[in-house]
């Protein structure tokens, strides 16, 4: 319909309705770009929010890992020094004792974890959306500190979980199975 006036009015040479309705595809156009412009803008920000939302879960739920791990070592330091006690004491000790001890000594975790939410981030290419840069700067600083940790937990892991417990002497069916119940 609109090709058809278009077409009439050059015909006839009408240079105000040529105008017109080259105007009227200029607006549309224009709008239409403004329109799916504006809508990305909108998805960019929910998408944002979405991602500042599941990273304060996230980094809430690994402080509180956090203090979970540090008792763990504290325990674990309580245990090497029961065991120092044990090895240096006149006494033999106890089975339970000694099980006692090593459970406490040899219980581990990793000691941080990696958000999911970043790593997801980081995959698709949206860590741009984070427009507070120190935020920013503190998720890929915290990142890269990770990297060292779990590295050296999956060593200390593999390396104890192998460790063959059968050469102590005395309990080391009890210690086996109490490590492999302490174990994930």
């Amino acid at each position: 319909m609109i090709l058809q006036r278009f077409a009439k009015a050059l015909r006839n040479q009408d240079w105000s309705t040529v105008f017109t309705e080259v105007l009227i595809v200029v607006i549309g156009v224009f709008l239409g770009i403004q329109l799916g412009n504006w809508n990305e803008t909108r998805q960019k920000n929910d998408q944002t929010q979405d991602y500042l939302q599941r990273l304060q879960s996230e980094f809430v739920d690994i402080e509180r890992r956090a203090s979970v791990v540090a008792e763990l070592y504290v325990t674990n330091a309580q245990g090497t020094s029961t065991l120092i006690e044990i090895v240096q004491g006149a006494e033999p000790p106890s089975d339970e004792a000694m099980i006692i001890a090593f459970r406490r000594t040899f219980a581990y975790s990793l000691p941080s974890y990696r958000s999911a939410t970043y790593a997801e981030m980081v995959s698709s290419g949206n860590l741009s959306l984070i427009r507070d840069v120190p935020l920013r700067e503190a998720l890929v600083a915290y990142d890269q500190k990770i990297d060292p940790f779990a590295d050296a937990f999956n060593i200390v892991a593999r390396n104890l979980t192998s460790y063959p417990m059968d050469r102590i002497d005395g309990i080391t069916v009890q210690i086996s199975e109490v490590l492999e119940d302490t174990l994930p």
